[in-house]
């Protein structure tokens, strides 16, 4: 018997971050964020001129962790972060660890569940 894939879960929000433990940027944008049913989340955003394509991947229950560069054209940096997933009705929340030039922040996102992203093209009665 074949076995169902949930489809995976599309949302937009806004992802923040503190250096510890003073330094705090204004949150930034998420246009596009996906929750692979329980074994990876994907965003990304832009900050300062920089373009971060965040790739977490399930390491134990609600943990994501993962490497990734943040780019900025022909540069490349090395990005680490980790976090911990809290979801209700009405959404998900992330919170943990972000490691950027040798410094740590604390970092969160709050995304809510959306059926498309605004830039999405959709088909005519696609729900």
């Amino acid at each position: 018997m074949a076995t169902k894939t949930k489809p995976p879960t599309k949302m937009t929000g806004y992802a923040n971050w503190t250096q510890m433990p003073e330094c705090q940027p204004p949150g930034v944008s998420v246009k596009r964020a996906i929750l692979r049913g329980r074994d990876e989340l994907v965003f990304d955003f832009e900050y300062d001129g920089w373009s971060y394509e965040v790739v977490l991947r399930c390491t134990s229950g609600s943990r994501f962790e993962g490497t990734f560069d943040a780019v900025r054209g022909a540069r490349r940096e090395p990005i680490r972060a980790e976090c911990t997933v809290y979801s209700n009705d009405n959404g998900f929340c992330f919170v943990g660890r972000w490691f950027e030039d040798g410094d740590e922040h604390q970092w969160w996102g709050e995304f809510r569940k959306t059926a498309h992203f605004a830039d999405e093209v959709v088909e005519r009665g696609a729900k």
